[in-house]
């Protein structure tokens, strides 16, 4: 059980680190006009009131983050680029931690490792879309997440 929480800690650690710095070293910003455009849509840019339902995003995902761009206080903040970064960084997040947990077997140390090294390979061979956000990207690694994790799944997922 340790050894599972010190990889996980570790896995959160070689995903947060590089956000930071990321973050630090460049400004996260929009790559495609149309995330701009979904942005100002639930932001209310465009009507003066945040609005839910726009045909980019589902409504029930419009609706979500409707709501934040309703607060009075932080309902400024880019609540859309917010969510966006934060799938990629749990997509990645989970990527990491399971070809780390998969590669190493019950060995705690080697699933650091691994982990460290699918970090590095990960933040290098992404670093532009990681910086340059958008939908569409966001979406391809939290597929990649959820397909990974389904094709190393021990239980049967797809009847035969």
């Amino acid at each position: 059980m340790r050894g599972k929480r010190l990889h996980q800690g570790a896995a959160l650690f070689f995903t947060i680190v590089p956000m930071v710095v990321l973050g630090l070293i460049f400004c996260y910003r929009y790559d495609i006009i149309d995330d701009v455009l979904m942005r100002d849509i639930l932001s209310g840019a465009y009507s003066g009131a945040p609005e839910a339902r726009n045909a980019q995003n589902l409504y029930p995902l419009g609706l979500f983050l409707g709501i934040f761009y309703r607060l009075p206080v932080i309902g400024a903040f880019d609540w859309y680029g917010l969510f966006l970064v934060s799938c990629q960084y749990l997509g990645l997040f989970l990527i990491i931690y399971h070809v780390g947990r998969v590669l190493s077997g019950d060995d705690t140390r080697k699933a650091v490792f691994v982990s460290a090294l699918t970090a590095v390979i990960l933040f290098s061979a992404l670093l532009p879309h990681l910086v340059l956000v958008q939908y569409s990207f966001t979406a391809a690694v939290l597929v990649s997440a959820a397909a990974l994790i389904i094709c190393i799944s021990d239980r049967r997922v797809l009847p035969a």
